[in-house]
C-alpha cells in the first residue's frame, strides 16, 4: 500500500477552493409552476462531477431541474467539505433531490484504512435519514483503475455498501458508473478513473473546464447523472417495486440500479 502522503487525494496536483453553481433551469421560476421544471436538484462531488461540471449544469438546466452544483476535487464523504455541503443543502430544505459523487474518494481512504467501510455505510445511513424521504442519488465507483488510487476490492466493498444502502432505503437510486464505465474505455484518461482528456497540471476548485472544453466523456458523465435524478418519482420517494425486480429491467421500471442506454 502506498503511503497516504503519496496518494491520499484522487486529485494528485494542487487544490485550491471550492466551485458552486447555482442554476434555475429552464423556465423554472416561470408562472408555469412545478409541472413546468423537474425537481430541484443538490449535487456533490468531487474531482469528476469538476471536471464534468459545465455540462451537468448545463443538462440539468435543459431538464428544467434547478439545481446548486458544488464540486471540489480530492473530497470524499467523510470530509468535512462533503458534510458541511450537504449540510447546508438539506438545512435549506428546497432540494428534492440529492445527488452525491464521492465514490471513487471515498474508495481510496478505504483502500488506507482512513474511513473503514462500516463508518461509510454509517456515513450514508445518516445522509438518508437527514433527507427524510427524499431521493439521493449516488454515483458508484469506477473498480478498474489506476492502483496509485485503490485496488478494485475497495471500490467493490463501497459499491456493495451502496448497493445495500439502495436496498435497504426506498428513497435511494444508484448509477452504476463502473458499469458504464467498462463499456466506454475511451472515455477515460490514462489513470483510468479521470474523464478524458484529463486533469490539467493545476486543479483550481473554483475554476472548473469551461463548456467549450467538455468532451464526449463529461458529457455522458453528466447524461447518467441525469439519468439518476430521473428514475426519481416527483415526490422524491421510491416506488413499491423490490430492489431485485427492479435491477432486471433498468429501462422500463423505476430503477435502483440506472444502467446505460445504449
Amino acid at each position: 500500500m502506498k503511503p497516504l502522503s503519496a496518494t491520499m487525494a484522487i486529485v494528485v496536483c494542487l487544490v485550491v477552493g471550492t466551485t458552486v453553481f447555482q442554476t434555475t433551469g429552464s423556465g423554472a421560476d416561470s408562472d408555469r409552476g412545478r409541472e413546468a421544471r423537474g425537481p430541484a436538484v443538490a449535487v456533490v462531488g468531487d474531482s469528476l462531477a469538476w471536471q464534468a461540471a459545465a455540462s451537468i449544469e448545463a443538462t440539468l438546466s435543459n431538464a428544467r431541474m434547478p439545481a446548486r452544483v458544488s464540486v471540489n476535487p480530492g473530497h470524499a464523504l467523510s470530509s468535512p467539505w462533503a458534510q458541511n455541503t450537504l449540510d447546508v443543502d438539506e438545512r435549506e430544505g428546497k432540494y428534492e433531490v440529492t445527488v452525491l459523487e464521492t465514490a471513487s474518494n471515498d474508495a481510496a481512504l478505504v483502500a488506507r484504512d482512513i474511513v473503514p467501510v462500516t463508518r461509510y455505510s454509517q456515513l450514508l445511513d445518516q445522509l438518508v435519514a437527514a433527507l427524510d424521504g427524499r431521493c439521493l442519488v449516488i454515483m458508484n465507483a469506477k473498480v478498474d483503475v489506476d492502483s496509485i488510487y485503490y485496488q478494485p476490492s475497495a471500490a467493490l466493498a463501497v459499491n456493495q455498501v451502496i448497493q445495500e444502502t439502495a436496498v435497504e432505503h426506498p428513497n435511494v437510486r444508484v448509477v452504476n458508473w463502473n458499469s458504464i464505465a467498462q463499456v466506454h474505455r475511451s472515455w477515460f484518461w490514462g489513470d483510468m478513473l479521470h474523464l478524458s482528456p484529463g486533469l490539467p497540471a493545476k486543479v483550481s476548485a473554483d475554476s472548473p473546464p469551461k463548456a467549450t472544453a467538455q468532451s464526449t466523456a463529461d458529457r455522458e458523465f453528466a447524461q447518467a447523472l441525469t439519468r439518476g435524478i430521473n428514475s426519481c418519482p416527483d415526490d422524491g420517494l421510491a416506488s413499491a417495486i423490490h430492489p431485485t425486480l427492479a435491477l432486471r429491467d433498468p429501462v422500463s421500471t423505476p430503477t435502483l440500479l440506472v444502467q446505460p442506454t445504449s
